[in-house]
Parts: C-alpha cells; structure tokens; sequence
C-alpha cells in the first residue's frame, strides 16, 4: 500500500508542477488586437477587440468600399472567445447581395487559438475555414 501511495503523490506532484508551468493558456490580453480574414476573395473585413469588452468592425466589398461599421462586447474566457451582435462573414458576395451585413444577430463562441505562433479565431462550421488572424 505505500508504493501506491508513494507512487500517487508522485503522479500528483507531477501534474501540478506540469499544470503551473504551461504558459501556452491563452488569456484575455492576448486576444486584444486587430484580426483579418485568411482567405477571403469575395470581402475583406477587420474585426479590433479592444480593452473593456467592445470591439469594433468594418466590413467591406471586394471593391474595398465601407458597407458595414458597427460596435459590439466582446468576452474571454478559459480560451473561449465569444462574439455578441456579430456579422457571421462567410467571405459572402457583397457586390451581389449587400443586404447580409444587415444581418448581425448572431452571438458566436469559439476557440482562440495559436496557429504558426499567430493569434487567430475561426467562425462558421469549419474549425479551418472563415479564419481571423491578428494583424496588431
């Protein structure tokens, strides 16, 4: 019985130490900044996460023409990220159908993560796809 108890506050202590020494848990100061879509053709589009919850968008045509300015809240935790009154931008065709940025309903949650050493944040249905990647 004391080599499992032995062997369990091994494991233990163990854990802990490895638990305090990861620096890789993403906090809400590293998510601060300004992030643009990967990939996308159809719009461009910037989304500022600012100190204080509030972020601020612009989202333009392939033509680089403002056709939505807005503000929202913004909160961090545990790695979560989570995106109230947020355009879900699937690099649509602005030039076609203008009327979709009208539509800010959504309230996304997602992963923040590191990718290549870079701060990013994806939307939609695709854990690789519709991508933000701070800027700044």
């Amino acid at each position: 019985m004391n080599i499992c108890h032995a062997s369990f506050k091994a494991c233990l202590l163990f854990l802990c130490l490895y638990l305090c020494s990861c620096s890789g848990i993403a906090k809400e100061a590293d998510a601060i900044g300004v992030y643009t879509p990967k990939d996308y053709i159809n719009n461009f589009d910037t989304v500022q996460l600012k100190v204080g919850g509030v972020y601020n968008r612009r989202v333009y045509d392939k033509n680089r023409r403002l056709v939505k300015a807005m503000d929202g809240r913004w909160s961090f935790s545990g790695g979560v990220l989570k995106l109230h009154s947020f355009y879900m931008n699937l690099d649509d065709d602005l030039l076609r159908f203008p009327e979709s940025v009208a539509d800010s309903r959504y309230y996304i949650q997602t992963y923040f993560r590191k990718v290549n050493g870079l701060e990013s944040f994806c939307i939609g249905h695709d854990l690789d796809k519709n991508c933000y990647t701070k800027v700044r």
